[in-house]
């Protein structure tokens, strides 16, 4: 998750309650003469979103320090896993194919076709949808996906699930609505054959939501069908990254920003926060016996390492979740 901190709610009308943080440049007078001071931020987490928030504010002229976990196991849990996410980067992740452009790096392999194998053997080839003739949504999708053993009946099972993809339209609402059942649940509700739910949408949940159906969320499934169904054809296309990300994207990444001004600091796990008692805002982070002083703080973590940070540092204990957060699940928006 990605947060900016700030005691003071400063928040816009979309949200209820939280905290934010700015960090306009300093502005000083020197025998008269005006001296704009940078302003520094911390940024916690070297993730997607740690880079991401770290590589925007060093264009914008901003100090910037980011701090990662290091070879320390726990804090390595925390901040910074050997790999990054999944390997595959879609078509719509337009933002990650302008950021690699920047960085004059050729990471990706070519757009390529893939395929579905169950334990019985092929069961789906995906072909590469862009040199196709675009068809209306979702017929492009459905006409040029060929399912090799899957029998008619077995897909038309599926058809009735239809109305709770077009139903489920992400809302609140929505969300109550669904998220009280697993997938699994929801598949049997709507008629499901067992050999479509087995050969094609189990397998589907492993590899998109990294659970089987039993341990889906039947509101997390409705809003990837969603985009199975309703996306334009091109936009399953996708090309893989030709080693792992890490060193494929984030060390070019990393080193293009040292180049820029951008400190990176490995083993320090942060234990606390420091608070200047005028402006309510942090001041200094706190790792072991080290502070780091900052105008702004970058939470670039998820939310159970937040919530462990706050639970046992006694100078959070006033603080209140849930604020604004860039979910997990949005990595792709931070940059």
């Amino acid at each position: 998750m990605l947060g900016c901190w700030r005691v003071t709610p400063c928040l816009s009308s979309e949200y209820t309650s939280g905290f934010c943080c700015r960090a306009n440049n300093l502005q000083t007078h020197v025998n008269g003469v005006e001296n704009k001071k940078k302003k520094k931020v911390v940024v916690v987490g070297s993730g997607w979103a740690g880079l991401g928030a770290a590589h925007h504010l060093c264009k914008q002229g901003f100090e910037v320090t980011v701090l990662e976990g290091g070879n320390d196991p726990e804090s390595r849990k925390m901040l910074i896993p050997d790999d990054v996410g999944i390997h595959g980067f879609w078509y719509p992740y337009r933002n990650i194919f302008s950021l690699v452009d920047e960085l004059d790096i050729k990471p990706f392999t070519n757009w390529t076709s893939s395929a579905h194998y169950s334990g019985e053997g092929l069961e789906v080839e995906f072909p590469i949808f862009q040199d196709l003739t675009q068809l209306p949504t979702p017929l492009g999708t459905l006409f040029y996906t060929q399912f090799v053993r899957l029998p008619l009946l077995d897909r038309l099972s599926s058809l009735p699930l239809m109305a709770a993809v077009v139903d489920f339209d992400n809302t609140d609402t929505a969300w109550r609505k669904y998220d009280s059942i697993t997938a699994r649940e929801l598949f049997r509700q709507f008629g499901f054959s067992q050999r479509l739910y087995q050969d094609v949408f189990d397998p589907l949940l492993q590899v998109g939501l990294f659970a089987p159906a039993e341990q889906c969320s039947a509101a997390a499934t409705l809003g990837i069908l969603y985009y199975i169904v309703l996306a334009h054809q091109k936009d399953f296309d996708f090309v893989w990254c030709r080693g792992t990300v890490r060193d494929k994207i984030f060390k070019p990444w990393m080193d293009y920003m040292r180049a820029n001004g951008c400190e990176f600091l490995e083993s320090r796990r942060v234990t606390d926060f420091l608070f200047n008692e005028e402006t309510g805002c942090i001041s200094e982070v706190v790792c072991g016996r080290e502070k780091y002083t900052a105008d702004a703080v970058v939470l670039a973590v998820g939310i159970s390492t937040l919530q462990d940070i706050i639970k046992n540092r006694h100078s959070l204990s006033f603080l209140q979740i849930p604020f604004p957060f860039i979910p997990d699940a949005d990595w792709k928006s931070v940059l």
